[in-house]
């Protein structure tokens, strides 16, 4: 593999997709730009700070009970099967 293997294009590749999974959706291109940086070699956009070096701030403090009032609940049901 390592003799089918273009530098250039592999890091060209990685490049795009670390712009997929920017931290603000703004950042991302879209499917279009994908398909036009792909194909060209023109020059690629700057990359952001990737979103897992983004300083979190709940990690700071201790979490406390006004903070889970700010995460939505999500109503589950589990459906158990059984025999008639």
């Amino acid at each position: 593999m390592e003799d089918s293997l273009i530098l250039y294009e592999a890091l060209r590749c990685i490049h795009i997709d670390l712009l997929c999974v920017q931290h603000h959706p703004n950042d991302r291109p879209n499917m279009t730009s994908i398909v036009t940086l792909l194909s060209n070699e023109n020059a690629l956009p700057l990359l952001h700070d990737p979103s897992y070096l983004i300083k979190d701030i709940s990690t700071e403090r201790e979490a406390s009970s006004e903070d889970f009032a700010l995460f939505s609940v999500n109503d589950v049901i589990i459906s158990i099967l059984s025999d008639r």
